[in-house]
């Protein structure tokens, strides 16, 4: 996708969570994935949180979104606690 096409998708995103909430968590999912390919990863980051807060079942793909967003703003120790969290989870669940 080109930018302008994750910048409309974003607004459409956007204006459904300001009629419905944010808890629509797909939508508050792929709301993050546009901020983040759209390099404004200090949002992405704060909305990919709010969905792990709310929700776990796009867990994995949140923790590699977070990972590489605190990476992309120089937070190597958050990004690298976040693979750690996310590394710890996945053993807990096996």
């Amino acid at each position: 996708m080109k930018n302008n096409q994750f910048e409309k998708a974003a607004n459409i995103y956007e204006q459904i969570l300001h009629k419905e909430g944010t808890s629509n968590i797909e939508v508050l999912y792929l709301l993050g994935v546009c901020k983040y390919h759209l390099e404004r990863f200090e949002e992405a980051i704060k909305i990919f949180i709010n969905v792990l807060v709310k929700d776990d079942h796009y867990r994995k793909n949140v923790y590699l979104f977070l990972a590489i967003s605190y990476k992309k703003i120089n937070e190597i120790e958050d990004s690298l606690l976040i693979v750690i969290l996310n590394l710890i989870l996945a053993c807990k669940s096996n």
